[in-house]
């Protein structure tokens, strides 16, 4: 009875430990197969199962490995960028499961950026004292393109701009042509009219920075979404402007039109809406 219990007490001693590194060797191996994606993703997928299944997150799209190998191919020459959050690790016997955030991004040779962030689940099978990746389910947070980051990066820049007083970025950001055009109620004050366009802006545009300084705010933006059509490009979005002490001082809904100007995008119209 004893060589019995201590047979049973070794054999759980040898499960936990086996368990324990199986979880630890998950991650690793999941960590490995993220940077070696990053270098050289066609590569990668070659390395994956042959029954891998893709879930794309932008479209709900399935993949199986030779679509999923295309799409590796097809990927533009960029320097890759991962980071992972909220990391998950779980196992239970030969399967192992890893979900988090994802925030991926592809720099590319005109410095633009293309983003991903996803939530997503990667399933693995320990085979042949490895773990194999047999399933990739993405869900979108958001994705960027390469112009519509290049847009997300103009609006950014003139907001940090226009809360720093930094007037030559902030006049940089905005188109001079003939139709620009703003919708503001805080212009009631300035121009007694809710909006202006053309030479009309323009004076008002050119007269601001004489009185403008610092706002000591920092813009929060939420709900963001661009769309870009060729030489336009819109997007939507709340900013709240906070204090220091992190209450909110003015939160706005703003619609923002861009139109690219000799390859550079520029704003031609600007619609806010105060809650």
């Amino acid at each position: 009875m004893k060589k019995l219990i201590l047979t049973l007490a070794l054999s759980f001693v040898m499960l936990t430990i086996g368990s324990i590194y199986a979880q630890t060797d998950l991650k690793t191996a999941f960590e490995k197969g993220m940077a070696d994606y990053d270098k050289n993703p066609t590569e990668a997928v070659q390395q994956m199962d042959d029954n891998i299944r893709f879930v794309a997150g932008h479209s709900g799209q399935f993949y199986d490995k030779a679509a999923t190998l295309a799409l590796a191919k097809s990927r533009p020459a960029a320097k890759s960028e991962t980071q992972m959050s909220d990391l998950r690790v779980k196992q239970s016997g030969n399967l192992g499961v890893v979900s988090g955030i994802r925030n991926h991004a592809l720099v590319l040779p005109n410095n633009q950026k293309m983003t991903w962030k996803d939530a997503f689940t990667y399933t693995f099978e320990w085979k042949k004292n490895n773990w194999v990746l047999t399933d990739i389910h993405h869900t979108k947070i958001d994705y960027q393109t390469g112009e519509e980051a290049a847009v997300r990066q103009v609006i950014d820049a003139e907001t940090k701009a226009y809360h720093e007083a930094n007037l030559a970025v902030l006049g940089s950001n905005f188109a001079t042509t003939p139709y620009i055009e703003r919708h503001d109620e805080k212009l009631r004050k300035m121009a007694n009219t809710p909006y202006l366009k053309g030479d009309a802006l323009q004076k008002v545009y050119e007269a601001f920075p004489k009185t403008h300084k610092p706002t000591g705010l920092n813009a929060v933006v939420s709900d963001y979404e661009s769309h870009v059509s060729g030489n336009l490009a819109w997007a939507t979005y709340t900013q709240e402007d906070k204090k220091a002490d992190g209450s909110v001082a003015q939160k706005q809904r703003f619609l923002r039109i861009l139109e690219k100007i000799n390859g550079q995008w520029k704003i031609v119209m600007i619609s806010l809406t105060g809650f």
